[in-house]
């Protein structure tokens, strides 16, 4: 099987289950290393994981809601970032739609969403499994574009760190390899 490709969630903790059960169908795909705030250690500095695990995505999964747009950790530090590693060809950003709110302002909504038909996961909870099937099934798609652009050498594979972290010096190096043939380079 091909390398994993990274997936950075970005959620409201009052969305946690709609969390775990997107995160339960990404693992039974089998093809994304998935990295969500649960997996920061006790006594882990928070901006500093995040930043590290943010960098180094692939796919960055924005899990919309009212809380999430209203979220000034979201607002002010996790989507301008994600949008910058987007608009640098980086990383994809897929803002995933949970719990109907209006997300107009919120400076994602240019971006294409999932579901595809626009529909949001929670209008229906008891098909939640089907539509976040779906959800995964669009993403193994854009997965399968990530590869195919490493294997052309068009995507580097960041591995640690974030370019967008600098106000704190953490001892964390960002390392980004174009390919096995291809020596590593600094991004």
């Amino acid at each position: 099987m091909d390398e994993k490709v990274s997936v950075f969630i970005s959620y409201a903790h009052e969305d946690e289950g709609t969390r775990k059960a997107l995160r339960s169908h990404l693992e039974s795909a089998g093809m994304f290393d998935i990295w969500d705030d649960r997996l920061i250690p006790a006594g882990g500095e928070w901006d500093d994981h995040i930043s590290v695990s943010l960098g180094a995505a692939d796919i960055i999964l924005l899990l919309v809601s009212a809380e999430f747009v209203t979220s000034k950790y979201v607002t002010q530090y996790e989507i301008p970032n994600a949008l910058q590693l987007h608009d640098a060809g980086r990383a994809k950003v897929v803002p995933v739609l949970v719990r109907s709110v209006i997300w107009e302002n919120s400076g994602i909504n240019h971006l294409q969403a999932l579901p595809a038909d626009g529909k949001w996961l929670m209008d229906e909870p008891a098909r939640l499994d089907s539509a976040l099937t779906g959800v995964v099934r669009e993403l193994i798609k854009v997965a399968d574009e990530i590869r195919a652009e490493r294997r052309a050498g068009a995507r580097p594979r960041c591995t640690t760190g974030s370019p967008l972290r600098a106000r704190r010096a953490t001892g964390l190096r960002r390392r980004c390899a174009t390919s096995r043939t291809t020596p590593a380079r600094r991004c």
